[in-house]
């Protein structure tokens, strides 16, 4: 290093803009400086939120259940698995799972449901234009334009 100085430039107004670039190794300097805390902070961030999951987990696994969850699933088990009457003047009652798979499983072996299940009937399609629609396996009729089916309009 010289143990000269520069003399300071000192510029006007006129001259428009500084004209001297900027030192390169500061750049450099404080680039590597950014990337370098902002890694740090994605390592911090990351073993921070590893830390607190397995902290969660390890609390939702390992706490005691509340009397309420306890009640809750009590209910729940009993409504599932135990016969139980709805409203005994209709007869209506509340069948466990297991027999009502069972019943469903046997009426669909049968085809006994109490309910439609059979498929419905797929009308066919009318022309708007008071054309016939060509029958199926047939070219349609010239000067048909084929819609987004394929089939002719």
């Amino acid at each position: 290093m010289d143990a000269e100085k520069k003399p300071v430039e000192i510029h006007t107004p006129e001259e428009g803009y500084d004209r001297q670039d900027v030192p390169a190794g500061i750049v450099a300097g404080f680039a590597a400086a950014i990337v370098l805390v902002v890694v740090a902070v994605i390592v911090a961030v990351s073993f921070l939120y590893q830390q607190t999951n397995e902290r969660n987990i390890f609390v939702r696994q390992e706490a005691a259940l509340s009397q309420e969850t306890l009640s809750l699933r009590a209910k729940e088990d009993a409504d599932l698995y135990q016969y139980r009457f709805i409203d005994r003047q209709k007869g209506e009652v509340r069948l466990p799972i297991d027999r009502a798979i069972e019943l469903y499983v046997k009426e669909a072996a049968e085809g006994k449901f109490k309910y439609p299940t059979a498929p419905g009937v797929i009308k066919p399609e009318t022309p708007t234009d008071g054309q016939a629609p060509a029958a199926p396996g047939q070219p349609a009729q010239q000067g048909a334009t084929p819609n987004a089916t394929g089939k002719a309009d």
